[in-house]
């Protein structure tokens, strides 16, 4: 019997900037670009596949690409079933081993929105050794481990990071298994004695935040003491990218109504050669623990869709789009969803979530001993179950959302939803501009060449 066929319930079609009409499948990730000659062709088909006429190469080519790219499916495929499927698979499954450790809670910044209150506490010996222990014992199994390193400001206990980054690597290769480290910094004392040294231990990424030109981003990102860090971080950012061209470099621009206009200019001012090889993506100022009133920040109407603007104006600046800002499939929302993930605290304390850290949110501990004991509230991440909110269930962009923060569901808070449907399609935008970019500056190379 011959298959049947059934329009994707996960389509969108939209039109770009210039006219050029888009399609986009949430559940594959497809994006394609339709010509005007064949528009009410594919119309056709998704309208009523099984009574289509395949007659022509044409048709027959377009009928393919349909189907390659997830806007038409077998008719008994359940859709829903499939995201369940592989938010579960993808959630639960223990192959890889994540974490992100906090080596101390203490930073040299004083940014004007951050949640932390930057307590005296660091990484003991002790800890450190019933970490490794437990490291040990976790991989035994996994094909992959990732470490990432993160605060406060983790570079102010460089010799944690250097201690267990080199015991991981041993572990990792006596396991076999794929490894490696990345860290979020704020990038002010990544010095090139400290890139000479993170490199060998297998790091993969950076992460460092800007927050615009040097008077704008010194007033909102200055020292403990008050002064600037701009001009630091970028002859930091700028020797990084000389010592260690195979690191991922990603830029992270935290905006409100204060800065927004002035971001901008930092895509102009910064050098080049950072703008060929660094990731991009901005973040809108929110306020999880504390009150607006007690934040030097002033929240935006519409933040969704400042961030689609601020990414079209930096691919226009030759920024690369960074995976944090694309759109597309997932099995889970966060990290935090993950069952072998976790975050690790200075006191050997176990966390889901890098702003839910205080006594309360601790969802186990490591002894110095190396075994880890759970709490309760480890039960209630694991079975955060977006398919049973009837909103996210019927939500065409639930694909690429995943529900969202698990964090809200957990505390038993309003859920938040991440998805703006305007904004998202920018996004899309941007993306098909990005890739149109890319494509101009082949033609140019092949020209060239």
């Amino acid at each position: 019997m011959d298959k049947r066929y059934k329009q994707s319930r996960y389509n969108f079609f939209f039109d770009a900037e210039d006219g050029t009409h888009l399609a986009f499948n949430a559940m594959s990730g497809g994006l394609a670009i339709i010509e005007d000659g064949n528009r009410d062709e594919v119309q056709r088909i998704l309208a009523d596949p099984n009574s289509y006429r395949s007659d022509t190469e044409e048709k027959k080519r377009l009928w393919d690409s349909l189907l390659k790219g997830g806007f038409l499916i077998e008719k008994e495929r359940d859709e829903l079933a499939v995201l369940k499927m592989r938010n579960r698979v993808g959630r639960f499954n223990t192959d890889s081993f994540g974490l992100i450790i906090m080596p101390t809670l203490q930073c040299n910044f004083r940014c004007v929105y951050c949640y932390e209150s930057f307590p005296n506490i660091s990484m003991k010996p002790e800890i450190e050794e019933g970490i490794v222990r437990w490291v040990r014992e976790r991989t035994r199994f996994v094909k992959t481990f990732h470490v990432s390193w993160f605060g406060g400001e983790p570079l102010l206990r460089f010799d944690v990071i250097k201690r267990l980054g080199s015991e991981f690597k041993k572990i990792a290769e006596d396991r076999g298994c794929q490894y490696g480290m990345s860290i979020t910094t704020n990038g002010y004392l990544l010095d090139e004695e400290k890139i000479k040294q993170l490199v060998p231990l297998d790091l993969q990424r950076v992460q460092v935040t800007l927050d615009g030109p040097p008077e704008v981003h010194d007033r909102r990102r200055p020292l403990a003491n008050g002064r600037g860090t701009f001009n630091q971080i970028l002859e930091n950012l700028v020797a990084l990218d000389r010592l260690a061209p195979q690191v991922h470099i990603t830029l992270r621009v935290n905006f409100d109504k204060t800065n927004l206009m002035y971001v901008p200019q930092l895509l102009h001012i910064l050098p080049q050669g950072l703008r060929d090889r660094a990731g991009i993506y901005f973040r809108h100022v929110f306020s999880y623990h504390r009150n607006w009133s007690d934040m030097k920040c002033e929240k935006l109407a519409n933040p969704s869709q400042n961030i689609a603007e601020l990414q079209k104006k930096s691919i226009m600046s030759d920024f690369r789009h960074d995976p944090a800002d694309s759109i597309g499939p997932m099995a889970a929302y966060c990290y935090a969803d993950y069952w072998n993930r976790f975050v690790v605290g200075p006191e050997g304390n176990l966390y889901k979530c890098t702003v839910a850290i205080e006594p309360g949110d601790r969802v186990g501990y490591i002894t110095p001993h190396g075994k880890a004991h759970t709490t309760p509230l480890l039960e209630k991440w694991a079975s955060v179950d977006p398919f049973e909110d009837e909103e996210c269930r019927n939500c065409k962009w639930l694909p690429v959302c995943m529900g969202g923060c698990s964090r809200p569901r957990v505390y038993g808070e309003a859920k938040v939803c991440f998805i703006e449907q305007g904004a998202a399609k920018e996004q899309l935008n941007n993306i098909y501009w990005q890739f149109k970019k890319e494509a101009q500056k082949l033609a140019a190379l092949s020209v060239a060449l």
